[in-house]
């Protein structure tokens, strides 16, 4: 059964800090603590999952706009849990603020606005801006 979209909804994770999930894995040379890319993609795993039990078949969300501030840093084994929290709701836009906290103190925190969009619709837009397709 999908469930009401209104303001206020939120949803939580949480991650192990990894290895793959380290700076050193996307690409910074021997730093070992949880990666500035990883946090965004578990802010945007936490929007994304958020309202997807809100949205009709045939429907995702897609993000548009985005602003996160890292301001600490976490360990390899240590765990980290964010929050997304629907803000605003403007037709098809969706504004979301998150925050991220490790097991001392917070790690992150931001902005980001999603477009609710039909799926098939969408896809096949992006697929018409592919190489070797007429315009």
């Amino acid at each position: 059964m999908k469930q009401e979209l209104a303001v206020g909804r939120a949803w939580e994770m949480v991650w192990d800090v990894t290895s793959e999930r380290c700076a050193h894995a996307f690409g910074n040379p021997g730093v070992y603590v949880f990666g500035t890319p990883a946090l965004f993609t578990m802010m945007e795993a936490a929007a994304i999952d958020c309202v997807l039990p809100c949205l009709e078949e045939g429907h995702a969300t897609v993000g548009t706009q985005v602003n996160v501030s890292h301001i600490a840093s976490t360990s390899i084994g240590m765990k980290v849990r964010c929050k997304a929290t629907l803000c605003s709701i403007n037709g098809r836009r969706l504004g979301f603020e998150m925050e991220a906290w490790n097991d001392k103190e917070l790690i992150g925190r931001g902005t980001q606005e999603r477009v609710i969009v039909q799926l098939e619709r969408f896809l096949d837009r992006a697929r018409q801006k592919a190489p070797g397709t007429s315009n």
